[in-house]
């Protein structure tokens, strides 16, 4: 592998493959200096290697560049006694971990992600432990697969510009999604802080049995023009839904609400399907996308205290439309003509 071990170094490859095996830990690359690279690619296959392990103050961009750890995770932050921010940028390039896709542990990093790609063959994408502080930045249509897990002591934050996210979130500390950024889950998540959304967050449409997904935010939720989908059985106040858990404020700002209809066929409400739970205040507003019909009934999104609510009404019956008057059949013509009988 590839060693900037001082942090005066400078280093730059271009058109490098780099390959490691055995059991002993043999990284693709560590950097403790910097380094600056196109086109490089890296596998690990080695029980104990990493793709690539960032020390303390260590800088690296790559661009056009892959990086794949086939057991460990592709990029690592390491302990830095100082916690010292370690920033690793990637362009155009993609990185596949085996067990995580990024880590660190008792290191604070910064991934900047740009038109690029990240995965774990194990699900989980990040994961920020004993004391970190992991900041990933993803824009230019980045796409991210997997889920994201940070500790009680660690703080992972999650920043989407232009782009998408598939995969659940546990105790991520503040997750941004702006510009048309797109998260979808199908399990429960939680935010420990808050969720500021310009893009839209998607429960996605798994098969509904016996209860649904929940998105619990411990801190603000902030709506800014952005989305959010929820699968609901429509029927009574008693139906299956996901639901949003705040228990913090709604801020101001407006929420397009989209509902997945599962095999609903539509019942009268009472209080309503309630789908946004609020421990604050709602300053801000959940609207309808569209109308909400289900058989005969058709939902609106109410404001109930400071919860919202799906209250359904039955549809108007049209009234028929009035037959037109028949039109009379036509007297036949007389002739002026007629030739008298003789």
């Amino acid at each position: 592998g590839v060693n900037v071990a001082s942090n005066n170094a400078n280093v730059i490859l271009d058109a490098v493959n780099i390959n490691t095996s055995g059991n002993n830990r043999s990284d693709g690359i560590v950097v403790l200096g910097k380094l600056t690279g196109n086109n490089v690619d890296v596998i690990t296959r080695g029980s104990n290697s990493y793709g690539i392990t960032m020390g303390a103050s260590g800088v690296l961009e790559l661009t056009n560049s892959n990086i794949i750890a086939e057991q460990n995770p592709a990029l690592n932050f390491t302990t830095q006694a100082l916690h010292s921010n370690a920033v690793a940028t990637f362009i155009n390039s993609r990185l596949q971990g085996g067990a995580v896709g990024i880590t660190s542990g008792n290191a604070e990093g910064t991934v900047n992600i740009t038109s690029s790609e990240i995965s774990a063959n194990s699900g989980m994408v990040f994961r920020a432990l004993s004391s970190s502080e992991l900041i990933i930045n993803a824009q230019g249509g980045s796409v991210i697969t997997g889920g994201a897990v940070a500790d009680s002591t660690s703080l992972l934050n999650v920043n989407l510009d232009s782009s998408i996210w598939n995969g659940s979130a546990s105790n991520v500390n503040n997750l941004e999604l702006k510009n048309n950024a797109v998260w979808t889950f199908d399990t429960d998540s939680s935010i420990a802080n808050n969720l500021y959304n310009s893009g839209a967050v998607i429960f996605s449409s798994s098969p509904i049995t016996n209860s649904n997904s929940t998105l619990i935010v411990s801190g603000d939720y902030i709506g800014d023009d952005g989305s959010i989908t929820f699968n609901t059985v429509l029927g009574d106040d008693n139906s299956l839904t996901d639901k949003l858990y705040v228990s913090g404020d709604v801020e101001a700002g407006n929420t397009l609400v989209h509902i997945n209809n599962i095999n609903g066929q539509g019942a009268l409400t009472s209080q309503g399907i309630e789908i946004v739970s609020v421990g604050g205040q709602s300053f801000g507003a959940f609207t309808k996308y569209g109308r909400i019909v289900a058989g005969v009934y058709e939902y609106d999104i109410v404001h109930k205290g400071e919860n919202w609510y799906l209250v359904s009404g039955i549809l108007p019956v049209p009234e028929p439309t009035p037959e037109p008057d028949p039109i009379p059949d036509p007297e036949p013509e007389s002739s002026l003509n007629t030739i008298p009988t003789m």
